[in-house]
């Protein structure tokens, strides 16, 4: 078992020529052998089939520009577009693969996301403000959203994530050791643990009770259901929708204006419940 932490609080292409561009194929090498000689009309054949390929890529390329994803699965396609997908002849199997794929790429996004900052502000192109800024623009996140998914993801290495585990759960062992990551991760696994059961046992690591005997403890307790913890849930969505919408300028005087709207009205509660 690892040694009893301390408790950190302070955290907070493939190279070579391009095989898209169109081929220009050059007389003296079509006529080049004398026993190789070609008439001018398979010349003039390869020429137009050469310009059709030109044309598909040109296709591919213009639904890429308009956010067109093609894959192909045993044959058959699958295009994803930004207001839906085409399904062209699709196997029962192939249907499953693909809503698994889909159910990844769902659970690993805000992981992704998070790699990702961690590579730019490594890569320090400019200000760090900036990159956030300008990742919460392009994916449409708050970005105290963003800090967050990319802390865990730089104090809690890929090969220590679990994915039956949420990234709630890594946020809880974040600023301890790796050791102390790992095992408390398995645990939490193990024994089914929420998230408020883990940020219990962290908290008491340090209490001089076994950590055994921490998890036997809030595994036991039966989870009672707070709320006044889910209304502050709620409310933490609602701040996120408002930063949301004032990321973009043109909805920015709409959203502020429902701001303080929300602010006036939390005041006047908070009034009454002085006076009550």
């Amino acid at each position: 078992m690892p040694t009893r932490p301390k408790v950190n609080k302070d955290w907070m292409t493939a190279t070579g020529n391009d095989i898209t561009d169109p081929v220009e194929v050059a007389d003296e090498f079509i006529f080049g052998g004398a026993s190789r000689k070609r008439t001018q009309q398979e010349l003039e054949e390869l020429r137009a089939q050469n310009a059709r390929l030109a044309q598909e890529l040109a296709e591919i390329r213009a639904k890429q520009d308009a956010g067109a994803l093609t894959v192909a699965l045993s044959n058959n396609t699958i295009q994803f577009t930004r207001v839906g997908a085409v399904v062209n002849d699709l196997s029962m199997d192939d249907w499953g693969i693909v809503m698994s794929q889909l159910r990844a790429i769902k659970q690993a996004f805000a992981w992704v996301v998070g790699d990702m900052l961690v590579y730019a502000t490594a890569q320090r192109w400019g200000e760090i403000d900036a990159i956030y800024q300008q990742a919460s623009e392009v994916l449409k996140v708050p970005v105290g959203t963003l800090q967050n998914w990319a802390s865990v993801a730089r104090n809690v290495e890929i090969s220590r994530r679990r994915e039956n585990l949420s990234l709630s759960h890594h946020i809880e062992v974040r600023g301890l050791s790796p050791e102390w990551q790992t095992y408390l991760l398995e645990q939490a696994e193990v024994r089914k643990l929420s998230k408020i059961q883990l940020r219990q046992v962290v908290a008491m690591l340090n209490s001089g009770t076994s950590v055994d005997t921490l998890l036997d403890q809030v595994q036991a307790m039966k989870p009672k259901t707070d709320k006044l913890e889910s209304l502050r849930q709620s409310q933490i969505g609602a701040r996120a929708a408002v930063l949301a919408g004032f990321a973009k300028k043109k909805d920015r005087n709409k959203w502020l204006a429902y701001a303080q709207e929300q602010a006036a009205e939390w005041a006047r509660l908070v009034d009454q419940l002085k006076g009550s």
